[in-house]
């Protein structure tokens, strides 16, 4: 019985005479082509780029366009509220002032009056104890 390897080289015996017919000469220029290839590496990137700059740019200026200035006007908006929201040198003095501190103290201690106890309270406390399998839930439906 012949082995796998007997096989294949059976199968590939006419190969070898065209293996055999290309010269030193072919391996040599085949050789400098793949020299040249390297040289060619800068130019390959130029193509490329420049593929890239004909599919997915040039068709599409209109859309490249309208992007950019959206992006424009958002930043146009982001500058004019950030100047809106600088304090003035008044407001920087109200706020150094002992007597405008204490009024803002006065009305955070009655904010919190106000609005009873936090949440963060309410929180802490479990809410149901054991596990979910045992827990009984209830559903009302108002007509």
């Amino acid at each position: 019985m012949k082995t796998p390897r007997e096989i294949i080289l059976g199968r590939h015996r006419s190969a070898e005479t065209k293996l055999g017919a290309i010269g030193p000469d072919k391996l040599a220029a085949i050789a400098r082509e793949s020299a040249h290839a390297g040289e060619n590496f800068s130019t390959r990137i130029g193509s490329v780029f420049d593929g890239f700059w004909r599919e997915c740019i040039l068709p599409w200026r209109r859309a490249w366009a309208g992007l950019a200035a959206v992006w424009i006007a958002i930043f146009a908006l982001h500058l004019a509220a950030r100047e809106s929201l600088r304090p003035t040198g008044g407001e920087l003095a109200a706020t150094k002032n002992p007597q405008v501190l204490s009024a803002l103290r006065e009305q955070k201690q009655l904010l919190a009056q106000l609005l009873g106890p936090t949440a963060s309270a309410a929180a802490a406390t479990p809410k149901n104890s054991g596990p979910r399998s045992e827990q009984r839930r209830e559903l009302f439906i108002i007509m």
